[in-house]
């Protein structure tokens, strides 16, 4: 009877060890990743998605889609693939922007369209308006924009080139910054 005895006690032991562990490594809360590694990881994304916000008054006031987005929170940043953008205007056709790629900070405060950037528009003749640049920032709420580089602005009688542009796409005014080159076309008369 001892030598059972001595095999209950050793089982129970056992058992108690194995249930040790077993609460140990459930009660352990998962260490958090430092926030340099935090920042490399997407908490967030999504795929061939179409975001619009809306005014007050139940209008559109921009659309923003891509082809992906990956959302990092430590910068309250997000990266784009392919984004597309259209800037509705109350008494004018919209503006619509495309890149290759883009940064938007602060839920759409800023947006940063990366690599080639194309951004037509119809006048209010409903002629079309065309804009080429690269590497743009873009404030949706206010629609200013903004490079740096060459730009070239065409229509349909003109064309101008510059370096650099700062844009109220609200007014559809444009400011080249430096290098301003232009051409008209005068039309013909019949």
């Amino acid at each position: 009877m001892t030598r059972l005895h001595f095999s209950f006690k050793l089982l129970f032991l056992l058992f108690l060890v194995v249930l040790s562990w077993w609460l140990l490594e459930r009660s352990q809360v998962a260490t958090p990743l430092p926030a340099r590694e935090q920042s490399s990881y997407p908490d967030a994304f999504m795929k061939e998605f179409v975001a619009t916000t809306m005014g007050s008054d139940g209008t559109p006031k921009y659309r923003l889609q891509a082809t992906s987005l990956n959302h990092y929170s430590l910068e309250d940043r997000s990266e784009l693939e392919a984004p597309k953008i259209t800037l509705f205007q109350r008494d004018a056709a919209p503006w619509y922007l495309e890149a290759e790629q883009g940064l938007v900070y602060n839920k759409l405060d800023k947006v940063f369209l990366l690599g080639q950037v194309y951004m037509h528009h119809r006048d209010k003749k409903g002629q079309l308006v065309e804009v080429f640049t690269s590497n743009m920032e873009l404030r949706p709420e206010s629609q200013y924009a903004a490079t740096e580089f060459a730009v070239l602005i065409k229509h349909v009688l003109d064309e101008k080139r510059g370096m650099g542009m700062q844009a109220d796409l609200g007014k559809a005014q444009f400011a080249l910054l430096a290098s301003v080159r232009g051409r008209y076309e005068f039309p013909e008369v019949q």
